[in-house]
């Protein structure tokens, strides 16, 4: 197991993302690290979604997030895999949500998200309608580290150039929830792909960001 991981959970360390930047800016992947799958995109939630590395051996596989504008993540979810990030730039606050059939809050429908070719699916045959029953906000100032399971329900609000180093283990699933307080149209959404100018540039700043 390289440095920064141990066991079963996705650990990761401030080194490990700053040697695996490297690898992804010089395209040339040594030590523990190989060359990510797909390409960068923009993610619907407000962020450049960068695919860094995989981890052989490991399952893991390591992405760089850049938020290019100021606000919240577009809809509540959580995940297929657990992960671990680290805050390289900016401050993230991090809304962890519990839902029940019941309660005062708002109301949602908890649709299906899965992968497609390009993008995403939304299913939401059979949605249910939950209710959000309580609702925590954790403050993540730069060099914080966190960890969440796949199942968590949360919201992220960044600012504009926030940038997190992300470590995703192996899926545990085959697709996460969205809850939506409005319409969806159900079926596969594009993402918009990131040439590789912008690429480069988001990694150097990532580089810069960690010294």
């Amino acid at each position: 197991m390289p440095a920064g991981w141990s066991g079963a959970s996705v650990g990761l360390s401030v080194a490990a993302a700053r040697r695996a930047l490297g690898c992804a800016l010089r395209a040339v992947y040594e030590g523990p690290f190989a060359a990510p799958e797909g390409v960068a995109v923009l993610h619907p939630n407000g962020f450049v979604k960068l695919p860094v590395a995989l981890v052989p051996g490991t399952g893991h596989r390591l992405f760089l997030h850049v938020w290019l504008g100021n606000g919240e993540d577009s809809h509540i979810h959580n995940h297929r895999w657990d992960f671990t990030s680290i805050v390289l730039r900016g401050r993230v606050d991090n809304t962890l949500i519990d839902v029940g059939p019941d309660g005062d809050g708002p109301r949602y429908r908890a649709i299906r998200h899965s992968p497609d070719e390009g993008g995403f699916r939304f299913d939401g045959r059979g949605a249910p309608e939950v209710g959000v029953t309580a609702l925590r906000t954790v403050a993540l100032p730069e060099r914080a580290e966190y960890a969440m399971d796949a199942r968590t329900l949360h919201r992220v609000r960044a600012e504009s150039g926030t940038m997190t180093f992300v470590a995703r283990g192996m899926p545990s699933r085959t697709h996460s929830d969205v809850l939506l307080d409005g319409p969806a149209e159900d079926g596969p959404h594009p993402m918009r792909t990131v040439g590789s100018a912008e690429r480069e540039r988001y990694l150097r700043q990532a580089l810069e960001a960690l010294g």
